[in-house]
């Protein structure tokens, strides 16, 4: 059921991005394109996974997409203290990183002569799909993609015996607000104003299921205001 494919307003197949949709609660109501930016094609979708804010005793008046502010993310620094020496491997969020005597972005391996060196060379090549790197000097910063209040930070590890590093939050994460009290259950085509459609009051979404762009309006403080009507958001099957 969680992994059905269906077709949306304008004809698309997309996945359900519930899970155990049996046991969600789904309403019929108006929906709105206030909020919703056009595509390259100038439609304006309401994505599905959307958070959104209405009236469930008035749901001929369109639901729209949710306000939200978005609060501070979260920033750790990871310090390279002592370099690496050849094929030493630094791991930062379950990806090897190898010392070498040469860099190889693709193959990612980082090189140079002290810490500030590898730290420039690992800028090259890391990447997360939660945080946003950059850093300067002899530091790595990892930024919060979406604001996440309970996240512990970058998982980094080494094998090294020579190289060493700290981890450090420089800044913490400090939730905005949100008027979210519902979410869209399938992709509506709102172009021409308000249409029918489909909204959660109660379920499991699985945030493997939603785009991309979907997500980052989904930081912790929607996670927080939904779970208290109801819904939450889980990391289901990769199906």
């Amino acid at each position: 059921m969680a992994n059905m494919v269906v077709k949306n307003s304008y004809g698309a197949p997309q996945k359900q991005i519930l899970v155990a949709d049996e046991t969600a609660v789904t309403f019929g109501a108006q929906v709105g394109n206030t909020g919703i930016d056009a595509d390259a094609n100038g439609k304006k979708i309401l994505k599905a996974g959307t958070p959104l804010y209405g009236n469930l005793l008035d749901r001929d008046t369109a639901f729209v997409k949710a306000t939200t502010t978005d609060g501070t993310k979260a920033v750790w620094s990871v310090q390279i203290t002592t370099a690496f020496v050849a094929d030493e491997v630094l791991t930062i969020e379950g990806v090897n990183y190898t010392c070498a005597a040469a860099e190889d972005v693709e193959g990612k391996k980082f090189a140079g002569a002290n810490a500030a060196a590898q730290v420039t060379s690992l800028k090259k090549m890391v990447a997360a799909d939660d945080y946003t790197v950059g850093g300067s000097s002899d530091t790595l910063t990892l930024t919060q993609k979406i604001v996440d209040t309970e996240d512990e930070g970058p998982t980094v590890s080494k094998t090294a015996s020579t190289g060493a590093f700290t981890k450090t939050k420089t800044t913490s994460a400090v939730d905005g607000s949100t008027n979210a009290n519902a979410v869209i259950l399938h992709d509506v085509d709102v172009t021409a104003g308000d249409e029918n459609g489909t909204i959660i009051s109660t379920g499991h979404i699985d945030l493997l299921k939603l785009d991309d762009d979907v997500k980052e309006l989904i930081p912790s403080s929607v996670i927080a205001a939904l779970k208290a009507e109801g819904i939450k958001f889980i990391r289901g099957s990769l199906v």
